[in-house]
């Protein structure tokens, strides 16, 4: 009976472990999407309120774009560990998320800026009248289309209404998705790898009696 008992109760722990983990794992990636999509929307609102000045709204993202590729460089396997020494993977993929979220605002912003400077040409078709909507959408595309494997456009049927591709608009598509890879792809992956050497070493760590 005992031996039952033993078992029953490690089965519920294990569960309640496992339970635990991705609870976690929601939590933590939903975490990082709130907080950074309050800073991708403040970047447009600040973007919006200087429409009347395009060549300082222009400015302004410039230096947004400066400071977020410096502010993500600071993020370190250290810099994520929770209290308990680990890396959550739900955390990482937030992260990446909410960082590329950010990126798609920036270079739809300066997209838009030149094009009401008459700078780079952009066909819009679905909405001429709001084209910022029409660019948050196609550099999101494109973002989810560099995610290997997963298909996720094809998947959802989802079809861009601004191409980005020729002329300058492809230099800035180009740009976008250097950024999206060696930065925001290979933050996760260092991470991600972080989070992975810390488990092993965890389990490899003799247990004090």
């Amino acid at each position: 009976m005992a031996s039952e008992d033993n078992v029953i109760r490690g089965i519920a722990l294990s569960l309640g472990d496992t339970a635990g983990r991705g609870l976690g794992n929601v939590l933590g990636f939903l975490l990082p999407l709130m907080a950074f999509s309050a800073i991708g929307g403040g970047i447009r609102w600040i973007a919006e309120k200087l429409d009347g000045y395009p060549i300082v709204a222009l400015l302004f993202i410039a230096v947004c774009a400066v400071v977020w590729l410096g502010a993500l460089s600071l993020v370190t396997p250290a810099s994520v560990r929770g209290t308990d020494g680990t890396i959550r993977a739900g955390f990482v993929v937030g992260l990446a998320a909410a960082a590329g979220m950010v990126w798609i605002y920036i270079f739809a912003l300066f997209s838009y800026l030149m094009l009401r400077l008459d700078a780079i040409e952009f066909v819009i078709t679905a909405h001429p009248e709001a084209p910022l909507s029409d660019l948050l959408d196609a550099y999101a595309w494109y973002f989810l289309d560099l995610i290997p494997l997963l298909h996720i456009n094809d998947a959802l049927g989802w079809a861009t209404d601004v191409d980005l591709n020729g002329g300058w608009r492809g230099v800035l598509l180009l740009l976008f998705r250097v950024v999206i890879v060696f930065q925001v792809f290979a933050m996760a992956k260092r991470l991600l790898k972080a989070g992975s050497e810390g488990q092993e070493q965890s389990k490899l760590r003799p247990v004090e009696a």
